[in-house]
C-alpha cells in the first residue's frame, strides 16, 4: 500500500490497522469481479475469429483467466485466515495474480495486433483490454502501486 507522510508518521498499531483495512477492502471489492476477465475472454473468443485463427492463444488465455480468477476468489474468500497468518504473503500473492492477469491482457492484445493489424478483431481485443484496465482503477484504488 502506498503510504502518505501522515500514515508513515502514525503509530505502528494505527498503520497496521489501516493497512489491514485497505487490504480487506481490496479483497472485498475484487470478489464480485474476480471471474470477469474469463467472461470477457469467452465473449472475445466467440465474437471474433480468434478461436479459428489463433486457437492455442485463445484457449490458453481463457484458461489463464480461469486460474487467475479462481486464485482471486480464493484470496478474497480466505482473506481473514491468510492475512492473519502472513499479511505480506497475502499481498504478494494478490499482486502476482493481478499483474499476471494484466500481462495476459497485454500479451493477447499485442499478439492480436501483430496478427490482424489495427483493425477488426485486434481492435475489439484492445477495447476489451482498455475496458478491463479502466474498471480495475476502482477495484485497485487501495493499492495504488498496482495502477
Amino acid at each position: 500500500m502506498l503510504m502518505s507522510k501522515q500514515l508513515l508518521d502514525a503509530p505502528a498499531d494505527v498503520r497496521g490497522v489501516l493497512t489491514r483495512r485497505g487490504a480487506e477492502s481490496l479483497a472485498r471489492r475484487s470478489l464480485p469481479v474476480a471471474l470477469m476477465h474469463l467472461a470477457i475472454a469467452v465473449v472475445l473468443i466467440t465474437a471474433t475469429p480468434l478461436d479459428h485463427d489463433l486457437p492455442a492463444l485463445a484457449y490458453a488465455t481463457a484458461a489463464a483467466f480461469a486460474v487467475f480468477g479462481l486464485a482471486r476468489v480464493t484470496l478474497s474468500r480466505r482473506f481473514e485466515r491468510l492475512y492473519a497468518a502472513d499479511p505480506e504473503k497475502w499481498r504478494q500473492l494478490f499482486w502476482a495474480v493481478t499483474l499476471a492477469s494484466a500481462s495476459t491482457w497485454g500479451l493477447l492484445a499485442s499478439i492480436s495486433i501483430g496478427c490482424y493489424g489495427f483493425r477488426g478483431p485486434a481492435l475489439i481485443v484492445a477495447l476489451a483490454a482498455l475496458g478491463v484496465s479502466a474498471g480495475s482503477v476502482s477495484t485497485l484504488s487501495m493499492e495504488r502501486r498496482l495502477l
